[in-house]
Order: structure tokens, then sequence, then C-alpha cells
């Protein structure tokens, strides 16, 4: 019983560990998806929503400034207004992009470059409104130098931070898919190790199991043989048998009275043979018992 109990302690012990194993497995990769999804979800919500955010702020900035040049070029009062209309509606959509950037912009230094390029857009608003004074004083020629120049110039700085952006959010993705390229090898190779474990110690079981149970078998399986063999060979007579002092019959169970070798037969495996004994050779048979008994006993000697 305790060799019984121990071996289905083991048991019980190498299934559990099997089991942990695999949940182990089934934990880490669950774990494993999740950090991927999460790295894969930062990539798409952060440096590609600030790259393509900074790259509009480009075109809306380069828009601006053309429209700008239309301000100081158009001699129509009607053209000139809806130029600057043009303009300021470029400059809310390159604020309404840097606000994206803010929001979404990784790390210190990603920080600080659109503060910095905020800083410029609204460094430009004054040079802008000179422009447009200069012009509506009739001093064209001066508004569109300071076009060209000093505008041209500042428009110039935005649109390299921008670019700058960008870059840093392009190298900011890069790093990130870096990363995540590093955890899912890491996470590849622990998953692997640990299911080829569970793989291994799941085999060792099931062979030492499979051991177990053939020799569990095979000693059951002899021990049923050599039962069957004694039982076949052994059959015992056992209590009080009731025996007639006179003929020897015998009573069985059910009160008939048998003769001693029929009730031998039915009762064990044992068959007879008859004979005769020698005192009752010559009680029966006196002519002829002293030549039997002499050839009885030649036949022993020459034995």
């Amino acid at each position: 019983m305790r060799i019984a109990l121990s071996d289905r302690r083991r048991l019980l012990l190498s299934f559990g560990l099997i089991i942990g194993l695999f949940a182990l497995t089934g934990a880490l990769t669950l774990y494993s998806l999740f950090v991927l999804g999460t790295l894969t979800e930062t990539i798409y919500q952060h440096p590609l929503v600030v790259s393509n955010a900074a790259l509009r702020s480009a075109v809306q900035v380069t828009k601006m400034h053309r429209g700008m040049k239309e301000v100081v070029l158009s001699d129509a009062p009607e053209s000139r207004h809806e130029a600057l209309v043009r303009v300021t509606e470029n400059e809310k959509r390159v604020y309404t992009q840097l606000d994206l950037v803010r929001s979404n912009i990784l790390g210190k230094e990603g920080k600080a470059l659109e503060r910095k390029t905020r800083a410029l857009l609204k460094a430009w608003k004054p040079i802008r409104d000179k422009v447009v004074r200069l012009k509506e004083a009739g001093h064209t020629a001066q508004a569109i130098y300071m076009t060209q120049n000093r505008s041209a110039e500042h428009v110039a700085k935005l649109e390299n931070k921008m670019m700058a952006l960008t870059a840093y959010t392009r190298q900011n993705a890069a790093d990130l898919r870096a990363q995540t390229l590093r955890h899912q090898r890491h996470f590849q190779v622990l998953i692997i190790v640990i299911s080829s474990f569970a793989i291994l110690f799941s085999v060792l079981i099931a062979l030492l199991a499979t051991r177990r149970v053939t020799a569990v078998h095979t000693a059951l399986q002899t021990e049923s043989n050599r039962l069957e063999k004694a039982l076949a060979e052994i059959k015992t007579l056992r209590g009080i048998i009731p025996v007639c002092s006179n003929c020897r019959k015998i009573r069985d169970d059910e009160g008939v009275w048998k003769a001693m070798e029929e009730y031998l037969h039915e009762h064990s495996d044992a068959s007879f043979s008859h004979g005769i004994c020698p005192k009752c050779l010559k009680d029966f048979y006196p002519d002829i018992a002293d030549e039997v008994n002499r050839r009885l006993e030649s036949n022993r000697e020459k034995h």
C-alpha cells in the first residue's frame, strides 16, 4: 500500500509539473503577444503619427509662404484678402498638426524639438503682419523684399525643424522596431526552451510510467499463473468426512452414500486405477497368489 501511494504521489507530482510547465509556456506566450502588441501600437500611435503630422506641417508652411507671395504681389484688395485668409487657415492647420506632435512625441529631446518648432511658428506671425502692413501702406517693394528674405529665411527654419521632427520620429520608430525584434527573439528562445523541457519531461514520465505499469502487470501475471498452476495441481478435502465403518462408503452433503472412489473423484483431481493387495490376493485367490507375488517381486528387482 505504501508503494502504491508513493507511486501515486510521484505521478501526481510529475503531471502537476508538466501542467505547470505548459501553463508557464502559455502565460509567456500571452505576455509576449501583449508586449509585442504594445510596442507595435506605440510605433503606430507615436512615431508614425508624429512623422505624418510633421510632414503635413511642412506642407502647410510651404503653402503659407506661397500665400504671402500672393499677398504682396496682388494689386486687388479682394485677391489680397483671399490670399491672407488662406495663409491664416494654413497657419491654423500647422498649429493643429503641432498639437498632434506634442501629444504623441516620445522622449525629452522630441518634446524640446516640438517646443522650438512652435516658438518659430509664433515668431513668424510678426513678420507676416509687418509684410501685410507694408503692402497696405503702399510699400510693395519693401514688402516683397521682406517676403523674399526675412520671411523666406524664417520659413526655411520652420521647414528644417519640421524635417528634424520627421527624422527624430523615424529614428524613434526604428529604435522601437529594434526593441520589438529583440523582445520577440528573447521570447521565442525562452518559449522554445521551456516547451522543449516540458516535452522531454513528459516523454520521460511516460517512459517511467509505462515501465512501472509493465513491471506491475508482469508481476501480477506471473503471480496469477503461479496460483492457477497451484490450483490446477492441488485440490484439498477439508473438514470431517463421514465414512461407513463396514463398507467404507462416504456420505456426501446431500446425504447420499457413495463409493469412496466416486466421492474422491468428484471432490478432488485424483484418478484411480484398480489392483489387489497381497493379503487379499491370498484370501481370494490362494491358488495363484504365490506365483503372482513371485513375478511382482522379480519385476521390482529388475527395475
